[in-house]
Order: C-alpha cells, then structure tokens, then sequence
C-alpha cells in the first residue's frame, strides 16, 4: 500500500510505502530521478571542494523536490560551516514545514524505522532539529522532536533516548528519567545509570540511590573513575551547556560527564554520595581506542599516496596541503573507525570552528574514499562520520 502526500504546484513529493505492519518506507516517484542525480553530482562537487557549485545544485533540488532531507542536511551542514546563522535558520524552517507532511500522513501507531536506508535522512533531520531545539532552550520542542522519532523509530538506532534524557534533566521530569532508565538497554551505555541514581537521588529516595550504586558493573564504575581521575574529558568553559552527540561513538560512556556533570553540580552532596557508595576495587589497564577490540578495522595508505591521489586530481596547492595537514592529526588512529571518531570528538573538545570541523570531515571522506575498497565498510564509517559532523555542528 501507498500513501501518497499532497501535493501542492509542480512539486515533486515523497510517497509513504507500507512495507510491513505499521511500518513505512519513504520513497520518491520516477518523477524524482533526476533531482536525486542532481543531488549525487552535488555531493560529487562538494568531495571535489567544489562548495559553491554543489550548494547551488543542492538549492535547485529543494526547490523542486519536497521532502529530499539528504539535500537538506548537506545545504544545513554548508552553512554552518559558513557560519551564515540566518540561512541555517531558514532551511531548518523550511525543512520542518516538509517534514511535518510526512508525520502528519502517519498515525501515531505508525513507524518510519532507521533500518530502511531511505528513512534515515528524514530521521537525521529530525535529530538534528531536536539538537537545535535544546540549543536555542525550546526544551519542550526538543522533547516532543525525540520523542516522536524513538515513537517512529523503537529500536533507536540513534540513540536518541540519551539526549532526551539530557532534556527531561533540563524540564527537571525526574521521574520519566528513572522510567527511561529502567527500560534501557545499559550495554549500550553503561553510564546512563547514573542518571537514574541521580533522579533518586534529588527525589530523596537515598536507599534506592545506594542499591543502585551496589549493583553498578565494572563498566559503569570506571565511569565514575572518569570523574575521580579528571579524565572525563569535561570542558572547561561551564557558561553554557551543550549536548554532545555521540550515539555513532562505540564507547558511550566516554563523554558521560561531559553531558551530565551540569545537573550533579546542582545538587550539592550528590557526587560525595557516590564517594561514599561505590567501592573502587583495582583500576583496568588503560587501552587506546586503536588498542581496543576493532583494531585495524579500517583500510590505510602512506600520507606520500593520498598526496600523489589529491594531485591527480588537479586541486589547487594549497587545498592539497590542507588535506595532508587534516590527515596528519589522525595519523595515529586512522586504522581504527572507533579511533577516528573519537579523534573527531577530542578535537571538537579542544575548540574548532565550524568551518574547520567540516573541512577536517571532508578530508576524512577523501582520504577513505581513496583507501577502502569495501563498498559497505565505506559506507559504514562515511555514515558514521556523517551523522558525528551533523550532530556536532548543530551543538556549536
């Protein structure tokens, strides 16, 4: 079965494609062809630093194609990256108002699942529009945008229930923390039980704290090890607080109190009460991404070889070099994906533009696209590094 939206002029729109029991596929009509070939060539002019070529292709399929969400979070990534405020604010306009089309052709039983390829940039873009939510502190429409993509999307591919988390912390719905909590899978994340021994902790339920910190793993505990050992990556500038997304990044628990410590500071005691709860048995020997399981996951080329490939090219001087500037600060991780991502993040920490982020993802893509063969472990870490970028640009 087909829905098919409204259409309105000579757009061309999306259809919705039942393709199980409640669950929809969002597909575009033949009509679209050749807009979607448009919006390859543009991603094509943007791998070849091409961006202003590639933003006006992009600009010619939204216009003539509703509801094309890759196109859109590549234009909200370019002007980011420009730094034009007023542009970013307008597609995310524009882009809400075509995708509200698409929710409101589906019932609230209804799902669009991550695990159809077509789906996932609608769900992106809607990610990221709850990131911009929570950002501007439109924390009601930030909860409501999460909300509805983990009802469109239950297995939460995204990880969007830890950054609504975040949220309900800001809303102060203590109780539908611990009820997310309960429900969650925790070797996903094996520091958001944290959160719900926070919840109890504000709410005075002390004896449900501590059983909780008694039946915390290993996992968890070096978590709070983070804290105690200064490591837990926490920015020094506190004057405002940002979630940082990081649901492509295998060790969640990495950046827990880089998200989380803002409310455990409101509540003076709490960290003490941990102190005072959690045993600390011997610490496990530290290990590098790159030393973790995973190890060489990823194809790698001499710096000399991306050079020679970036040449034959043609690129200007100067954007060679800039490449091989970008590269060199991964040069220690680029065999591991888990590595890279990271990497991405630590820089992130340390203070990058946006401009600089996206250039740095750029070179990244280049630089796999060169030395991975495998088509699907292409795809893999060029999605991955996608959705990082899309998630971090829209915290800056």
């Amino acid at each position: 079965m087909v829905r098919k939206l409204k259409r309105r002029n000579l757009f061309v729109t999306p259809n919705l494609e039942k393709v199980a029991d409640k669950e929809y596929l969002i597909v575009f009509p033949e009509s679209a062809d050749k807009f979607i070939q448009k919006h390859y060539e543009a991603v094509e002019n943007l791998e070849n630093d091409y961006p202003v070529v590639a933003e006006k292709g992009l600009n010619d399929v939204i216009k003539s194609l509703k509801g094309h969400f890759a196109s859109y979070n590549l234009l909200i990534d370019i002007a980011q990256g420009n730094n034009d405020h007023s542009k970013v604010a307008k597609l995310f306009t524009n882009g809400e108002r075509e995708a509200k089309t698409i929710l409101n052709a589906v019932s609230k039983e209804d799902s669009i699942p991550w695990k159809y390829g077509s789906n996932r940039d609608f769900l992106r873009f809607l990610y990221n529009l709850g990131v911009r939510a929570l950002a501007t502190s439109s924390l009601k429409k930030a909860e409501e945008i999460f909300k509805t993509i983990i009802r469109l999307n239950p297995s939460d591919d995204q990880d969007v229930k830890e950054i609504l988390v975040d949220t309900l912390f800001d809303l102060k719905k203590y109780d539908e923390i611990i009820e997310i909590s309960k429900d969650y899978d925790h070797s996903k994340n094996s520091a958001m039980i944290f959160n719900e021994i926070l919840c109890q902790y504000i709410k005075g339920d002390l004896e449900r704290a501590a059983e909780l910190t008694g039946s915390l793993n290993e996992e968890s505990i070096s978590v709070f090890r983070n804290l105690l050992d200064g490591e837990g990556n926490i920015l020094d500038d506190s004057s405002a607080h940002n979630y940082i997304p990081i649901s492509v990044i295998q060790n969640k628990s990495l950046f827990y109190w880089e998200n989380f410590k803002e409310y455990w500071d409101s509540y003076p005691g709490s960290i003490d009460f941990l102190k005072e709860n959690i045993t600390l048995g011997e610490a496990p020997t530290a290990t590098s991404a790159v030393e973790k399981e995973g190890v060489a996951d990823l194809d790698t080329c001499p710096l000399d070889a991306f050079k020679g490939h970036l040449e034959e090219k043609k690129l200007k001087e100067t954007t060679v070099r800039e490449h091989i500037d970008n590269i060199k600060l991964f040069e220690g991780v680029l065999s591991s994906k888990e590595g890279v991502l990271e990497e991405v993040l630590n820089i992130y920490k340390g203070g990058v533009t946006k401009s600089k982020l996206n250039k740095l993802v750029t070179t990244l893509n280049q630089y796999f696209r060169f030395v991975i063969e495998d088509k699907e472990a292409l795809k893999e870490i060029l999605g991955d590094l996608k959705t990082l970028k899309e998630g971090l640009l829209n915290s800056m």
